[in-house]
């Protein structure tokens, strides 16, 4: 660096401070009379690139939020159809409906009637068929004995006692249906209120019929190949599905259906395949709020900052609207007005509108838009609006498989000019506009007085700091500034140093991590540390604690009894592999385990369940095997975990929080070979399951031990 020394004492010229006070000078000078023009033209430039930007932020936004949540939701339908769940659950209830549909349509009279009753109160009136006399009680349900059945006891009792169907856990009728509902009825409601759903149904692959549905709607129950809604959007998309399940999930287009009461709602509907065979289809229903809520921000535009004549819709390949109009919203009488009057509506349009409330579906997109997405222009572009007002838009289509969707973000040209004639008028003001047109002056003459800084920035960033840093300043650069890139070569030396010991040091840790620990967590803590534990809020522990292991350890033989326990865990490794459950730990006898955690499985409770029963199984063998009495006492719990790195210098990978608590509990508290779960886990267990009541924890709370599953122990 000794040759660089000499730059300071070659260097000449004044100082930054002498040469700031007569640059401003000098531009204050001029600056009066050119800022009115220059204030002036720049405002009207940047309003139109503000409300440019705005409407392609406005766009880009919704569009990101429609593409994500329509992604979330086909991953959501996904993973439910290929969850084990999933074909459990079609099965028990297609065969507790086969039951249902044996009874003789005789004996269900009285409940034909008051379904009958049920459906003309909810569905026939609100959707005309008192007065259409094409539409009658056939259009809404079949007289199939299992359908009347299920109607009367989850549909038209529930509202005959003004309560939601949803709602319904089990109605005491004593049947095999409901007692199947009960296991999973809870599961799936809990998955629509998640997913923000209108409704999930289960499709028997054979005949196409309902043998589920969260919300009990008229569809439920009836076939969607020969039923009432056989030429349903509903029932397009599972025949689709049915005709070719390889093709994994279907989504349709919002459309009008009757069971939702003129509500448009799509489908998202996906196989349930188990072992390479169509075990039936899950259907999502998703309600137009599922995404309209995202354009309109759930009708909150002021509190969004959207200006008062903005807006952003969608409209489809039919050329009308997937979400409502703000306009409608905030004037519904005067839009229908306006829009009737330039018979843009027809009378039957606009009852269908008051009636649905809401413009989708019946109110066609602008002429100016429709253009655009048949041209694919997505620049700015300019025109009257739904409602007649010119308007500035810009129209981009979603990047969507199954539907085509385009997104549509307005603002009326009013609105646009009234905020540059604002700002004009404050601009052209005495003292303001001179301390606006000296602001600028002095930014674009600093600019180019600090261009030596910016020399030494470019050449920072050049290097990187990888090799030796000479930086080269424009000629009669300030003193300062040469003295500046001085240090920074000198700092340049000290840091290719430091970074050269920091990578080495780092490639030595990660070299060590992945020695001890899985390729994927040690990088994850390579990159964000020990510190960075994961709150999980829902996951099941399961503590495994070798009953007759102490006898094993003070046996003569020390060689033999480690191998055995060495084997004995990797038995238990295995069979955690087949049950999707993962090893945690193992402190002494007590075998640590987990499941939901990682992986989001909906059955994690089941999982663990089966986990503990075939691991009895196997350490009772192993032991009878080599001549030692082994069993296990096992615990088990649900609830929130927090994973992460625990140990300080000594690193481990572990779970803690109350549930891997109480399940530590439950195995220590447990005689020789119990499985002890909590009143949680018994819950989330599906029928087939055989369990006796056991001793409160000390909380207080009750436990109940396994017996066995009917069911036995596949996945």
């Amino acid at each position: 660096m000794t040759h660089r020394r000499g730059l300071l004492a070659r260097a000449g010229g004044t100082s930054v401070a002498t040469r700031l006070a007569a640059a401003v000078i000098v531009l204050a000078m001029f600056s009066f009379l050119i800022a009115t023009f220059v204030g002036i033209y720049t405002g009207n430039r940047l309003g139109e690139d503000i409300t440019d930007d705005q409407l392609r932020a406005m766009q880009a936004s919704s569009a990101l939020e429609i593409q994500g949540s329509v992604t979330g939701l086909l991953r959501a339908t996904t993973a439910s159809a290929t969850s084990p769940m999933a074909t459990d659950a079609i099965a028990e209830f297609k065969a507790a409906h086969d039951q249902l549909g044996s009874i003789p349509l005789d004996e269900l009279q009285d409940e034909a009637e008051q379904v009958l009753e049920s459906l003309r109160e909810q569905y026939l009136e609100p959707l005309g068929g008192e007065d259409n006399p094409e539409l009658g009680w056939r259009d809404l349900i079949s007289p199939d004995p299992a359908s009347l059945y299920l109607q009367f006891h989850y549909a038209a009792l529930a509202a005959r006692e003004g309560i939601d169907p949803a709602s319904v856990d089990d109605p005491l009728d004593g049947s095999e249906w409901s007692k199947v509902h009960q296991t999973f009825h809870p599961s799936y409601r809990d998955l629509v209120e998640q997913q923000g759903l209108s409704d999930l149904l289960l499709v028997e692959p054979t005949n196409a019929t309902v043998v589920y549905s969260v919300a009990k709607r008229p569809d439920f129950g009836t076939s969607l190949r020969t039923g009432p809604f056989s030429g349903s959007a509903v029932a397009s998309v599972v025949e689709e599905v049915l005709a070719d399940p390889e093709a994994g999930v279907r989504m349709s287009d919002l459309s009008f259906y009757d069971p939702a009461l003129l509500a448009p709602v799509g489908v998202i509907a996906a196989p349930v395949i188990a072992e390479g065979q169509l075990n039936g289809v899950m259907v999502f229903e998703y309600p137009i709020e599922r995404f309209g809520s995202l354009l309109t921000a759930d009708l909150d535009w002021d509190g969004a900052g959207i200006p008062d004549t903005a807006q952003t819709y969608m409209f489809g390949s039919d050329d009308r609207m997937r979400s409502i109009d703000r306009s409608f919203v905030e004037d519904p009488d005067g839009y229908l007005e306006t829009l009737q009057n330039a018979g843009t509506l027809s009378v039957e349009e606009v009852a269908t509108i008051v009636a649905a409330e809401t413009t989708a579906l019946t109110v066609s997109a602008d002429k100016t838009s429709l253009a655009a997405s048949r041209d694919g222009d997505q620049s700015t572009i300019s025109g009257s609006n739904i409602g007649g007002h010119d308007a500035i838009r810009s129209v981009v289509k979603l990047d969507l498989d199954d539907v085509d969707w385009w997104i549509v973000s307005e603002i009326q040209t009013d609105g646009a000019r009234r905020r540059l004639d604002t700002f004009t008028k404050n601009l052209v003001g005495g003292a303001a506009l001179f301390i606006v047109a000296v602001s600028f002056a002095a930014v674009f003459w600093a600019r180019r007085l600090l261009r030596p800084v910016r020399a030494i920035s470019d050449q920072l960033v050049d290097d990187n700091f990888v090799e030796s840093l000479e930086i080269d300043l424009p000629k009669r650069s300030p003193v300062e500034f040469r003295k500046l890139a001085e240090r920074f070569e000198e700092m340049s030396d000290n840091l290719n140093g430091q970074q050269r010991a920091i990578s080495e040091v780092r490639a030595e840790r990660l070299l060590l991590l992945r020695e001890v620990l899985p390729d994927s967590l040690a990088e994850h803590i390579d990159a964000v540390g020990y510190e960075a534990d994961t709150l999980v809020a829902e996951a099941t522990v399961s503590v495994l604690t070798v009953t007759g292991l102490s006898d094993l350890v003070r046996s003569e033989v020390e060689t033999a009894s480690r191998s055995l326990i060495e084997t004995l865990h990797a038995a238990l490794d295995e069979i955690a592999t087949e049950h999707g459950v993962e090893r945690i730990k193992v402190v002494g006898d007590a075998y640590f385990a987990a499941c939901g955690q990682g992986q989001p499985y909906l059955d994690h409770a089941p999982r663990c369940v089966r986990f503990a029963l075939d691991a009895r199984e196997a350490i009772v063998e192993m032991g009878a095997t080599h001549g030692f009495a082994l069993d296990l006492a096992a615990g088990i719990d649900t609830g929130p975990v927090t994973v992460g790195m625990a140990g300080g210098s000594r690193l481990l990978y572990d779970i803690w929080g109350i549930t891997a608590n109480n399940a530590h509990l439950l195995a220590r508290g447990g005689r020789s070979g119990e499985i002890r779960i909590s009143d949680e886990v018994r819950r989330r267990l599906p029928a087939g399951y055989l369990t006796a009541d056991g001793p409160s924890d000390p909380a207080g709370e009750p436990t109940w031990i396994v017996q066995g599953s009917a069911v036995g122990s596949e996945q």
